[in-house]
């Protein structure tokens, strides 16, 4: 319930924040415009109602789908799904349904996996949230007046899959250098069969539900993209940090480390200020996979800086932490 309550808490601000779009805050990886009402006045009350519970049927009757009813008048061009993996959650928008129809109906089939269910409206249109029990990516179609929703684990359509958590404290300039560059090496990596999911960058998201991702996932490697400050302004370079308790009798976390921080230096031709012990208080000291926190740069170093913020620049730093991560990913398998 606590998860339900902070995910409807963020619908709310994020709908208030703004009236010129509509904003929903996707999933691990990005902010989604779903649709641009600049040249509509509406008043946030009018835009957006009370959320409500859908009805969940008591009994299992399927492994794998869900069944969810839509009115007649709802066409499958209608309806656009978003799995939202670091929530555990799927958004269904539906354009032209009506919250009456679904003060009476049910879903029904895998409802195992269900934690919750509502709905809320917004500016003509219905969006449902489920809510899962674990991590699930979906698929829809169509059949009659039924939404079917096929349900499939991670692990179970990918050759391996990994985390890369973009989250900064270093401001919103720095987040999206690091979502741009996650986003780059998802796109490379994609290529070949493995998933990454990327965390985006929102007070929202917490260590909970990233450490929940990357075990029930599962993930196969969790990798943090952060930066550096210093008072002096001329210090740069990159590093890297990892947890040394981590064992594996054929792996470790320093060789982790070590191979992505050597890469992405050569790359770029940047300067390499070593790999360390992360801190206690790191999410990698809880973390049961291989991991790393990838320092990429200063940002109090004007020409890193810069640089850090090049299309060119983050794409080289891309492909260096992709190639290693297959590299890597390649040894875990053996």
């Amino acid at each position: 319930m606590e998860r339900l309550l902070r995910w409807t808490s963020v619908i709310a601000i994020l709908f208030a924040a703004s009236s010129m779009a509509v904003i929903f805050y996707m999933s691990a990886h990005k902010v989604v415009v779903i649709a641009d009402e600049a040249q509509t006045s509406v008043s946030s009350s009018e835009q957006l109602s009370t959320d409500q519970q859908i009805g969940i049927a008591a009994k299992n009757t399927e492994t794998g789908i869900l069944y969810i009813p839509i009115e007649s008048e709802v066409k499958a061009t209608s309806i656009a799904i978003q799995s939202i993996e670091v929530y555990r959650g799927l958004r269904i928008e539906l354009d032209g349904a009506s919250t009456e129809f679904y003060k009476s109906q049910e879903i029904s089939g895998n409802v195992d996996a269900l934690q919750n269910a509502f709905y809320i409206k917004y500016g003509g249109k219905l969006y449902i949230y489920l809510s899962f029990e674990d991590i699930y990516e979906c698929t829809s179609h169509v059949t009659g007046n039924t939404l079917q929703i096929t349900m499939a684990r991670p692990s179970e359509q990918y050759d391996a899959v990994v985390v890369i958590d973009d989250r900064t404290t270093a401001g919103e300039q720095a987040g999206q250098v690091a979502h741009a560059i996650a986003t780059k090496v998802k796109e490379q990596l994609s290529e070949s069969g493995v998933q990454v999911f990327t965390i985006a960058t929102d007070e929202v998201i917490e260590d909970s539900d990233v450490l929940f991702l990357t075990t029930h996932a599962p993930a196969n490697l969790y990798l943090r993209l952060s930066f550096a400050e210093a008072e002096d302004a001329s210090i740069l370079g990159m590093s890297a940090t990892y947890n040394a308790a981590f064992f594996m009798p054929w792996y470790d976390n320093a060789t982790l480390a070590d191979q992505l921080l050597r890469s992405t230096v050569t790359a770029v031709n940047g300067k390499a200020n070593g790999i360390g012990d992360c801190g206690e208080e790191s999410l990698l000291k809880q973390v049961s996979i291989p991991g790393c926190d990838l320092c990429l740069g200063y940002l109090s170093n004007a020409q890193e800086a810069k640089l850090l913020q090049q299309d060119n620049y983050q794409t080289v730093i891309a492909t260096a932490i992709a190639s290693t991560i297959t590299q890597e990913l390649a040894t875990l398998q053996e």
